[in-house]
């Protein structure tokens, strides 16, 4: 017997039952309608007290933590952006200081090859050449340090807000893209 004639046959029946009527509405229904609207409003008060109030505590406290990350990351971008003005400022510094010494050198050559001019040729040269090397030398060594530090920071930041936010696969897959793209950066010069 397929679905199709199977389907008639229910109906038949089942009104057969009510006395020839397809929807009987006798006080027994009305009854068993009011019980079970009864029983809703009770599982919706219980379900209530059971469920959405400790939903929307945890959704308060996760919300507070939330804030309380963005806040501190706001405060660790402050301070970044101060130590890098501070190594910015250090840099200036001794750019002026490079060029304090190479003018004294050159004013020191000036006067010596006045009395021996190949002598004082030969050691102006050396001293401006120790003077580059070292101004150089010093200001890769603050670049590097200012680089190391940016980076100490943007990973102390990174780890407080993803720790919070993502599993271990993603924060592996987002260090390892960082850590590219860190590689990629060269500083100028």
């Amino acid at each position: 017997m397929d679905v199709v004639s199977w389907i008639p046959v229910t109906v038949l029946a089942a009104t057969e039952d009510l006395g020839g009527r397809v929807f009987g509405l006798d006080s027994q229904t009305v009854l068993q309608v009011g019980i079970n609207l009864f029983h809703v409003f009770v599982l919706a008060a219980i379900l209530t007290f059971i469920l959405y109030r400790p939903v929307r505590d945890l959704m308060r406290k996760r919300t507070e933590k939330i804030e309380g990350q963005l806040s501190d990351a706001a405060q660790s971008l402050e301070s970044a952006n101060s130590m890098k003005e501070e190594y910015e400022q250090k840099l200036a510094e001794i750019e002026v200081e490079r060029v304090q010494i190479l003018e004294a050198a050159h004013k020191q050559a000036d006067d010596s090859s006045k009395r021996m001019i190949d002598s004082a040729k030969q050691e102006a040269k050396a001293v401006v050449e120790r003077a580059e090397k070292d101004a150089r030398s010093e200001m890769e060594r603050l670049k590097d340090e200012v680089r190391l530090h940016i980076i100490e920071v943007s990973t102390l930041m990174a780890g407080k807000f993803v720790s919070g936010s993502i599993d271990e696969n993603s924060q592996n897959k987002l260090f390892d893209e960082a850590l590219t793209e860190l590689e990629r950066v060269t500083w100028p010069s």
